[in-house]
């Protein structure tokens, strides 16, 4: 029942330059079942930087993706939600994508 196809996905897209987020109401959901709203900004924000650093390295590294795996922690760790971010172009935006495994 839980195929690839059907599995619910978050959006986030945050801008380096005004610090701004902007995402779907199931991103926030799905990951702060891992965290609380602070973790969920520092890890946001780190992300993002690692991005903008790998993108500096040169042209090869611009459209990286990285991701990150978090136990959900009512599932005493067999649940885990999925971060994926990439840059979008040069515009200083990165996009977040949460996934949610059982």
């Amino acid at each position: 029942a839980n195929s690839e196809t059907e599995r619910k996905v978050g959006y986030l897209v945050a801008c380096n330059q005004t610090m701004s987020r902007h995402g779907n109401r199931r991103f926030h959901d799905m990951v702060c079942q891992c965290m609380d709203e602070r973790d969920l900004h520092a890890i946001i924000g780190e992300m993002h930087l690692d991005l903008v650093n790998l993108a500096e390295e040169g042209p090869d590294h611009s459209d990286e993706k990285i991701e990150r795996s978090f136990p959900i922690e009512e599932t005493d760790g067999t649940g885990m939600v999925i971060v994926s971010a990439s840059l979008i172009g040069r515009t200083g935006m990165a996009l977040f994508v949460a996934k949610e495994f059982d």
